[in-house]
C-alpha cells in the first residue's frame, strides 16, 4: 500500500512541511541621494517581487541583490531582510539548499536585530526546512525549535502551529511518531485557539497518520472520519482526496478491502468531479489498484497502476512511475505463471526495460527488483542458464549493498517484501553440489533484513551527542543520494530538455556519496551492533562441532529441501511438499494454539513430524544439537520443529537440543553471573526465594531501562511486553511498563539492545503475531547468544504458573520440557501445548 508520504520525488520536499512564505508590505520612497536610493530601493523590490511571482528568478535575484547593495550604501535594512529572505526561497526552489541557509541566516540577523520577531519566526523556520531537506534532521529540529520559542515569546499562536507542524512532520518522517504526535497535538491546540478550521484539520490529519503508523487504525479512522466531517462542513474540498485515501488506508490495513475500494474510488471521484489538482490522482490510483491485486482481480490493477503511470509520466516523476511499472510487471508475470505465455512475454520486457533503465540510475532496490522479476520469468520458461546467470547477478547486488538496500521507497511495491522473504528463486538451484550457493544467497538475503531493521533504529536511538552528529551526517548523505538519485531519473525522463552532461556529473556525484554512506554505515552498524557482513555457509561450518548440525529447510511449489550441514559436509534429502498444504496446516496450528486446543495441535505437530522429520532421521540422529533455518516461505518461520511429534509421542526436543538459526555472534562474554527477573505488579511472586543474592527481582512500574542497560547479567527474562508495529516492522520494543509506549525512559528499543549485557535473553509474553519472523527479532539482540521467545498468548492462569516455574530454575538455559511438564503438574493437566509456543535462538 501507499501512503501520501511514500515515493514522493525528494524535489517535493516541500510537500511535507508548510513553507511559509511573507507577505511583504510595500512601502513608499520620497526623493535623491539616499532618499533617491532609498526610493530606487522600493522600486526595485516591488518588481523584483513581481519577477518572483511570475518564475523570472534571474531576473528577481539581480533585483533583490540590488536592493540590498543599495541600502547597504545608505545603512538602511527596510528591504533586505525581506531581499535576503526571498533569495533564500529562490535558492531553496532550485535546489541550492546551503545557499537558501545562508540567505535565510542574514534574513534571520536582521528581523532579529529589528524586532521583528514574526518575520524572525518565518526565517528560522525556513532555515529548519533547508536542513531537513540536506536530510540535516539534528540541526532542522534544532531550527524548529527555536522557531516555536520566537513565536511564543511574541504570542504569534499561528507561527507557533506552523512550527509545531513541521518540528511533528520531520519526526514524522523519521519514524519517532511519538514526538511526531505530541508536536501535532499542540499545533492542533494552537489552531484551535485561533479558531482556524483550515489549521485544525490539517492537524488532525496529521494526528491521524501518527495514529496510522502507530498501528492504532480505529483511532486513526475516527479521527480522518471527523476530518472528513469538518471539511465537508466547512468547504475545504481540496482536503477530501487525502481524507478518503487515508480513510482507504486504515480500511486496507484492518483488511477491510470492501471499504478501503470505496474509499480509494471517493477519493479519485472527488478529484475528478469536483476538478481538483491533488497528488492523490495517481497515488490514490496506485492504492486501489492494490486494493484489486489484493482480491485477485488483476485486470482492474492493472487498468489503476496504467492510470497512475500517465499521470506519473506527465508530471515528469521519471522514477515513481517505474516503481508502479514494477506493480504491472508482477501481475503480467502472475498471469503467466498461469500459463498465460503472452503476459509472460510482458513481464518478461517489462522487468528487462526496467532492469536497463535501474542501471542507468544507478538504484539498487530498483535493479533487485527487476532482476528477480526477469529472473522468475526466465524459471516459468525453462530458461535455468539465463536463471542462474541472474541469480548470480542478484546474488552479487545483495552482498555488496545489503546494508544500503534502500526499501524506504520501494518497500511497498511488488517485489521487494518477497525478495526479502526469501522468494522461491531457488529453484534453479536444484542440483546438489549447488546447495552450498543456495543456502548463502538466503543467508544473505537474511542478514540484509536484519540490517535494514538495525539502519531504520540506527538512524534515530542512538542517543549520544557524538553519535547524533555521526548520524545526522548519514541522514544528510542519505538525503543527498535521493536526491540525486531523482534528479537522474527527471533528466532521463525529459527528453525535450536532455543534458547528458549534467547526468554525467549527477552520476559521478552520486557515486562518491554513495560510497562515502557505504562505508560509514558498515562501520557504524559493524561497531554499535556487533553484525556480521556476508555470512557464509563456510563461517557457519567451521562454528559447528562433531556434535551439532545446521538444519536448513528451504520450500518450493511442491518439495521441501532438508539439507543436513555438518563442519565436513552437507547431505541433502527432497521431500515431496505441497506448500499450500503446508501452509494450511501453520495456520490450524496456530490457531489451536492460539485457542489452546491440545487434541487438534497434537494431530497437526504428529502428521508434520512424519511429513518432514521421518524422512530425514537417519541422517540427524547422530547428533545431539540440531540448529535449524528455514527459508522459502514464511510459513516455515512459525514451524515449531522442537515440538514435532513422533508415533510414540516423543518430541523432536526428547531426542535432540533443538535450536533455531539467528545469526552470528559477536565476542562478547558476559562476567556477570546475576539473573535480572523484568516482572509487572499483577506477577505474585509467592512460593519464591527473595534472598538469593544472584536474582535481581524488578517490577516494570519502578524499573527503569537505565537500570538494565549496560548492566553485566548472564541471563534476563522479561516476564513482560515485546511488541512490534504491524504496519512500520522496524518499531520494535521491549516494554518495563505496561503503559510505557509514550515514556521513553522505559521503552529499550532495537537500537538500545546491543546494551543489554546478557548472554541469555528470554521474552515471555506475546507481540503481534503477523508473519514477521520471530527470528529476526532474536538476531537484534547482539551480545545474546541465546534468546528465547514465546510466540503465541497464553491464558493468564498458565502464564503466571508458567512464569514461576521458570524462576523457580533460576536459568535461561533450563530444559523447557522439564519446566512445561512441571507447569503442568501444577496446573493439575497433561496439557503440554505449551512447548509448542516457545522458540528457542540461537546465535553461533
Amino acid at each position: 500500500m501507499i501512503d501520501f508520504l511514500k515515493l514522493r520525488n525528494f524535489n517535493s520536499v516541500n510537500f511535507y512541511f508548510a513553507f511559509i512564505i511573507i507577505a511583504v508590505s510595500h512601502l513608499t520612497g520620497c526623493s535623491k541621494n539616499p532618499d533617491e536610493l532609498r526610493k530606487d530601493a522600493v522600486k526595485y523590490f516591488e518588481q523584483a517581487v513581481d519577477y518572483y511571482s511570475r518564475g523570472y528568478y534571474s531576473n528577481a535575484e539581480k533585483l533583490f541583490n540590488e536592493v540590498i547593495s543599495i541600502e547597504s550604501k545608505i545603512k538602511l535594512k527596510d528591504y533586505s531582510g525581506d531581499s535576503f529572505l526571498y533569495l533564500g526561497i529562490i535558492a531553496f526552489e532550485e535546489g541550492s539548499f546551503l545557499n537558501a541557509i545562508k540567505f535565510y541566516e542574514s534574513a534571520k540577523t536582521i528581523y532579529k536585530s529589528k524586532l521583528l520577531r514574526n518575520k524572525e519566526s518565518i526565517a528560522e523556520n525556513n532555515i529548519a526546512n533547508a536542513y531537513a531537506s540536506i536530510g540535516s534532521f539534528y540541526r532542522a529540529k534544532e531550527a524548529y525549535r527555536n522557531a516555536i520559542g520566537i513565536s511564543q515569546l511574541s504570542a504569534d499562536k499561528e507561527g507557533e502551529a506552523a512550527g509545531c507542524n513541521n518540528l511533528g512532520m520531520l519526526f514524522f518522517i523519521e519514524g519517532n511518531y511519538q514526538h511526531a504526535f505530541n508536536n501535532f497535538s499542540k499545533a492542533l491546540d494552537a489552531y484551535q485557539f485561533l479558531n482556524n478550521i483550515e489549521g485544525i484539520i490539517l492537524s488532525s490529519m496529521r494526528l491521524g497518520e501518527a495514529y496510522l503508523r502507530f498501528g492504532s487504525i480505529q483511532d486513526a479512522l475516527t479521527t480522518f472520519e471527523f476530518c472528513l466531517n469538518s471539511s465537508y462542513e466547512t468547504g475545504f474540498d481540496k482536503y477530501l482526496p487525502g481524507i478518503y485515501n487515508n480513510i482507504g488506508l486504515c480500511f486496507f490495513h484492518l483488511n477491510n478491502f470492501a471499504e478501503a475500494e470505496s474509499a480509494f474510488e471517493r477519493s479519485l471521484n472527488e478529484i475528478n468531479n469536483r476538478n481538483l489538482i491533488s497528488d492523490y490522482s495517481w497515488i490514490a490510483a496506485v492504492n486501489l489498484g492494490d486494493v484489486y491485486y489484493k482480491t485477485y482481480r488483476f485486470k482492474d490493477a492493472l487498468n489503476q497502476y496504467h492510470n497512475a503511470i500517465a499521470i506519473l509520466d506527465e508530471l515528469g516523476e521519471g522514477l515513481t512511475a517505474a516503481l508502479v511499472k514494477l506493480k504491472t510487471a508482477l501481475i503480467y508475470l502472475l498471469s503467466g505463471l498461469d500459463r498465460n505465455e503472452q503476459d509472460l512475454g510482458r513481464a518478461e520486457m517489462l522487468f528487462k526495460n526496467l532492469t536497463e533503465y535501474f542501471d542507468d540510475l544507478e538504484f539498487q532496490s530498483g535493479m533487485i527488483n527487476s532482476i528477480t522479476g526477469l529472473a522468475k520469468c526466465y524459471l516459468a520458461s525453462n530458461r535455468r542458464e539465463k536463471t542462474e546467470a541472474l541469480m548470480k547477478d542478484l546474488n552479487r547486488l545483495i552482498e555488496n549493498h545489503s546494508v544500503s538496500l534502500r526499501n524506504r521507497i520501494t518497500e511497498n511495491f511488488a517485489i521487494v517484501p518477497q525478495i526479502t522473504g526469501r522468494v522461491t528463486l531457488n529453484e534453479y538451484f536444484t542440483i546438489p553440489d549447488k546447495v552450498r550457493e543456495m543456502i548463502e544467497f538466503n543467508l544473505r538475503i537474511d542478514e540484509n533484513i536484519t540490517s535494514f531493521l538495525l539502519r531504520n533504529q540506527l538512524y534515530f536511538n542512538l542517543g549520544d551527542e557524538a553519535k547524533n552528529v555521526l548520524i545526522d551526517s548519514l541522514k544528510n548523505l542519505d538525503a543527498q543520494i535521493d536526491f540525486l538519485t531523482f534528479e537522474i531519473a527527471n533528466e532521463l525522463s525529459n527528453e525535450k530538455y536532455f543534458n547528458p552532461e549534467k547526468i554525467k556529473s549527477y552520476k559521478k556525484l552520486l557515486r562518491e556519496v554513495r560510497k562515502k554512506y557505504d562505508s560509514k554505515l558498515i562501520n557504524v552498524l559493524s561497531e554499535e551492533f556487533g553484525l556480521k557482513h556476508n555470512i557464509s555457509l563456510r563461517d557457519i561450518q567451521k562454528k559447528l562441532d562433531t556434535e551439532s548440525a545446521f538444519l536448513a529447510f528451504i520450500s518450493f511449489e511442491d518439495s521441501l529441501l532438508s539439507c543436513i550441514v555438518s563442519n565436513n559436509k552437507i547431505e541433502t534429502v527432497s521431500i515431496p511438499f505441497n506448500i499450500s498444504v503446508l501452509e494450511g496446516q501453520i495456520s490450524a496450528l496456530a490457531q489451536n494454539l492460539e485457542e489452546v486446543n491440545d487434541y487438534s495441535a497434537a494431530n497437526i505437530l504428529n502428521g508434520l513430524y512424519n511429513r518432514i522429520i521421518n524422512p530425514i532421521e537417519d541422517y540427524i540422529n547422530s547428533y545431539k544439537n540440531l540448529i535449524i533455518y528455514t527459508s522459502g516461505s514464511d510459513f516455515l518461520d512459525m514451524i515449531p520443529f522442537h515440538s514435532l511429534t513422533d508415533n510414540n509421542e516423543n518430541t523432536l526436543i526428547n531426542k535432540h537440543n533443538v535450536f533455531y538459526f539467528s545469526g552470528i555472534s559477536s565476542d562478547f562474554n558476559s562476567t556477570g553471573s546475576s539473573i535480572a527477573i523484568v516482572h509487572d505488579s499483577s506477577f505474585k511472586l509467592k512460593n519464591i526465594d527473595m534472598r538469593n543474592p544472584n536474582v535481581n527481582f524488578l517490577e516494570t512500574s519502578s524499573t527503569l531501562k537505565s537500570d538494565l542497560l549496560g548492566k553485566d547479567f548472564n541471563s534476563i527474562l522479561f516476564l513482560t511486553g515485546a511488541y512490534y508495529n504491524t504496519i512500520q516492522n522496524n518499531l520494535i520494543y521491549l516494554e518495563t511498563f505496561s503503559d510505557s509506549a509514550s515514556i521513553p525512559e522505559f521503552n529499550i528499543k532495537i537500537g538500545e539492545a546491543k546494551a543489554l549485557r546478557a548472554e541469555n535473553i528470554l521474552i515471555n509474553n506475546i507481540f503481534p503475531r503477523t508473519t514477521f519472523p520471530s527470528r529476526y527479532l532474536a538476531g537484534l539482540f547482539p551480545n545474546a547468544k541465546k534468546v528465547i521467545i514465546g510466540q503465541y498468548k497464553f491464558p493468564a492462569e498458565v502464564q503466571s504458573v508458567l512464569e514461576l516455574e521458570m524462576i523457580k530454575q533460576m536459568n535461561v538455559q533450563t530444559d523447557f520440557e522439564r519446566i512445561l511438564n512441571k507447569t503442568s503438574e501444577a496446573l493439575q493437566t497433561k496439557n503440554k501445548i505449551f512447548l509448542s509456543a516457545y522458540f528457542h535462538y540461537i546465535r553461533l
